[in-house]
């Protein structure tokens, strides 16, 4: 507690920003959009940050017994994550989740540690009701935009310097990638028609995603190699971004709601009904645990995954004398 309280205090003229800026209804960041894929967003590592000590200024309000303030830092923490999600690019639009996430996991460990406090449960139910949806024609409408300036500034050599590239570079990326016997400008229709098939595919049904998503970036890729440097920096992983970004809003918002009836009564359950939360990835049932201090659930994701998508509390710090 002394060393959060000393780092808040140090964080305090900080803080009075962040709490005049939720205040306000819209979030707008003045950028230059001339610069296309060049463009720097150091804003969203700021509010990463500040996310970071309204959620510390909160667990020690929790722990003093001061269940509004902590709520009400919740809150500022949604609040920035609304905000991010205002900004008109992809990048930021899936970084408002993340922040988000992070206001419903304090709410998870505070419930979880402060079980005589049945707000913390309350206000847990109605963020979870409240995460914001993915939206994916949002999310991916600077796409096209995004992709013909990053062929336009990888021909030159200032437009790679400004993309951070280095003549180096170029040299090693030319000799993997040679590029496609196709001209600049006919790459560059290609690149439209790609991005226009992938857009109208964001209209259809989830289940017809797969295949035309796939076809879409694929005939992009055949386009965006005529630019080489482009192709590399703009690669993508097999897994289209689109449908992760589903598929990972699923899976957290059923682990919370696992989350949640793991809650419900004043102990802490060693079993709980998952037969009804699925995986989005692979259709198996949510895997529960509970050892007497931390309650684990897992999200089963393919086996060429990283492992389990996973939501645990309490922390191991806060059970430390």
């Amino acid at each position: 507690m002394a060393d959060a309280q000393a780092l808040l205090g140090r964080a305090g003229g900080a803080l009075k920003t962040i709490d005049k800026a939720v205040s306000l209804p819209k979030c707008w960041f003045d950028r230059n959009w001339s610069q296309g894929a060049a463009l720097l967003f150091p804003e969203l590592n700021e509010m990463r940050q500040a996310v970071r000590y309204v959620s510390l200024r909160g667990a020690v309000a929790a722990e003093k017994g001061d269940v509004g303030g902590a709520l009400a830092n919740v809150d500022e923490i949604c609040a920035i994550a609304r905000h991010q999600g205002q900004e008109p690019d992809g990048i930021s639009r899936e970084g408002q989740f993340a922040i988000y996430c992070i206001g419903v996991s304090d709410l998870e460990r505070w419930a979880f540690i402060h079980r005589d406090r049945s707000e913390y449960r309350e206000a847990l139910a109605k963020a979870i009701e409240s995460m914001p949806k993915p939206c994916p024609r949002v999310e991916r409408r600077d796409d096209l935009f995004m992709v013909l300036s990053l062929a336009e500034l990888s021909a030159t050599r200032e437009g790679r310097a400004k993309l951070g590239v280095s003549e180096k570079d170029v040299k090693e990326i030319e000799k993997q990638v040679p590029a496609a016997a196709m001209s600049p400008m006919k790459a560059k229709v290609g690149i439209v028609k790609a991005e226009r098939e992938y857009w109208a595919a964001l209209g259809r049904s989830q289940k017809e995603w797969p295949e035309l998503l796939s076809k879409a970036t694929w005939d992009l890729n055949d386009s965006l190699a005529a630019f080489p440097i482009a192709d590399a920096l703009y690669f993508e992983d097999y897994d289209d971004p689109t449908i992760m970004h589903e598929q990972a809003y699923k899976a957290r918002k059923l682990a919370d709601t696992a989350a949640l009836r793991a809650l419900a009564g004043p102990t802490i359950p060693s079993s709980i009904k998952t037969s009804d939360l699925l995986s989005p990835y692979d259709g198996k049932p949510l895997q529960y645990s509970y050892d007497g201090k931390h309650v684990v659930i897992s999200v089963s994701r393919p086996k060429n995954d990283s492992g389990p998508m996973r939501v645990k509390f309490p922390p191991d710090a806060a059970l430390k004398p």
